[in-house]
């Protein structure tokens, strides 16, 4: 780990699989949006302070989302520009996305290849 202080207060979920592999401290200040991407692992994101909307989309939904070319650099990022992902949640609505309404304590699980779009509004989150 790379912040050993905080390794103690952190307790590991009996839900989660042992062992964990890779953690991020997500740190917020202000408002904030993550590129619409899928991860080549499973996720647990835990929110320790604030709030947070996330937009998860199934594999199924990769065409519509454009990926940026295999063979390139982020190749997991959607090529959408903001507007035009706006346009095209209702379209993936219907193929089973859906957005999901965090706040501190809130849990959720992001599948490997699942696309997902983390915002954080205007105060400090810590996930």
């Amino acid at each position: 780990t790379m912040l050993p202080p905080l390794a103690t207060d952190v307790r590991v979920p009996c839900i989660v699989p042992a062992p964990v592999v890779h953690s991020n401290l997500w740190l917020a200040v202000g408002a904030n949006e993550s590129a619409v991407h899928y991860d080549a692992w499973d996720n647990l994101l835990l929110l320790l302070r604030g709030r947070k909307r996330v937009l998860l989309a199934p594999p199924c939904c990769t065409r519509a989302l454009r990926p940026r070319a295999a063979h390139g650099p982020s190749a997991n990022h959607s090529r959408l520009t903001d507007d035009e992902l706006q346009a095209l949640e209702p379209a993936l609505c219907s193929m089973g996305a859906f957005n999901v309404d965090l706040v501190a304590g809130d849990g959720l699980f992001i599948p490997e290849g699942w696309w997902h779009r983390v915002r954080s509004p205007d105060e400090v989150t810590l996930a």
